[in-house]
């Protein structure tokens, strides 16, 4: 030892804290590999698009119509903002467009 205290003979990296010598480092998977996963998550992306069912467009019925479902109780919710009013009928109702 010298005069502040270090040893002789050995350098500052050997000191610092790290991965042993033989300790195996973690390796990142192939690009191959990363591909695939891709390729297999878009084809869930896209299948369960497929499968799954979409929102049905609202349709517009004549206020009339609307009103004697209310008054039948067919209908499920009402929702209204200023002068529209929308609702969810609670089963199917047919109509003729063009009419009413």
């Amino acid at each position: 030892m010298n005069s502040t205290g270090q040893q002789k003979g050995r350098s500052e990296s050997a000191t610092r804290p790290g991965p042993a010598k033989g300790a195996a480092q973690a390796k990142m998977p192939p690009r191959k590999t990363w591909l695939w996963f891709v390729v297999i998550l878009l084809a869930n992306f896209l299948l369960w698009k497929l499968l799954t069912p979409g929102a049905e467009a609202p349709v517009t019925v004549p206020y009339t119509l609307f009103k004697e479902e209310v008054r039948k109780a067919n209908v499920e919710a009402i929702f209204s903002r200023g002068e529209t009013i929308t609702g969810r009928f609670k089963a199917p109702v047919t109509f003729r467009r063009g009419c009413g």
